[in-house]
């Protein structure tokens, strides 16, 4: 009903008609999640609800309900939806890859609305080690938390990262945490630190990863007035 796939009916056909399944060098370009989501949201309410009542472990779908529901401002609804996620994410016997969505998006609407997300985070991380999403989460806190040198570190890990190599099971990744947002991270860190000459090289690289933004370049003046140039 919502999120078809393609895939079963291409294996169906392959081995109905005896070819083979291989790469090809299409790319496609997906634009439906840009600009204003209000009317998806409504159309995909409704269906999101009717599959999640119907399968209340495809964890896919439950973090798509709660994020519908939270651009629709239903935050309690959005967070009792991902809440009831985790807890299927908890009972699985074995980890899906998929959990690590429910774990972030509550993790950041905890974050948002001032709650105690340390703990969940923490636990995420337990059941997904590898996952970056929530590595760069766990940056994130400990930046908020005043824990610069950790966060430091871990955004130098992700800006080390191998994205060619990125494993196929669970989500995707967006690529800037890997690029823009790390480096806005060290930035931020370094800033507070005091170490703004650093901060001043840090924002430099976030303008080359991301030119179009035009709230980097106060915070890099500022950062290099704090250094004395």
């Amino acid at each position: 009903m919502i999120h078809e796939k393609v895939a079963y009916s291409i294996r169906e056909v392959a081995e109905r008609e005896g070819y083979e399944i291989g790469t090809c060098d299409l790319l496609l370009s997906h634009s439906g999640y840009e600009g204003d989501q209000g009317h998806k949201h409504l159309r995909n309410l409704p269906l999101l609800e009717h599959e999640v009542a119907l399968d209340p472990r495809n964890l896919f779908n439950v973090h798509h309900l709660g994020r519908v529901l939270e651009g629709l401002g239903r935050v309690d609804e959005a967070q009792q939806a991902l809440e009831r996620g985790v807890v299927v994410a908890r009972e699985m016997a074995r980890p899906d890859p998929l959990g690590t969505l429910v774990f972030a998006e509550l993790v950041w609407l905890r974050r948002d609305r001032g709650q105690e997300s340390a703990e969940l985070l923490a636990e995420g991380r337990r059941l997904y080690p590898k996952n970056y999403v929530l590595l760069f989460l766990e940056a994130s806190l400990g930046a908020d938390e005043g824990r610069y040198h950790e966060a430091l570190s871990i955004y130098d890990q992700l800006l080390v990262v191998d994205k060619s190599v990125l494993p196929d099971a669970g989500p995707s990744y967006d690529e800037e945490i890997f690029g823009a947002r790390a480096h806005e991270g060290r930035a931020l860190c370094l800033m507070r630190l005091e170490r703004y000459a650093e901060a001043v090289a840090a924002y430099e690289a976030v303008e080359r990863c991301a030119p179009d933004d035009p709230s980097l370049l106060p915070k890099r003046q500022l950062a290099a007035a704090c250094a004395g140039r």
